[in-house]
């Protein structure tokens, strides 16, 4: 059985586009994962400000009375 290079064309092209693609794809995914962790860091980081924050103020009061 004898295979040619112009039946094989076609999927050579298929399996090079969807490597490209998911690629692409692999990309994508990881620079959203990166800003959700960025996210999530901020989050935790507002959470602490905000606790130091109603400390100060707790003191604060103390000192006024």
């Amino acid at each position: 059985m004898k295979i040619e290079l112009k039946t094989l064309a076609p999927y050579i092209i298929m399996l090079i586009g969807f490597a490209a693609s998911w690629g692409m794809w692999q990309q994508k995914v990881q620079a959203l994962e990166t800003k959700v962790d960025a996210i999530s860091q901020m989050q935790i980081d507002i959470a602490v400000i905000k606790s130091q924050l109603v400390d100060i103020n707790k003191k604060l009061d103390k000192l006024a009375e």
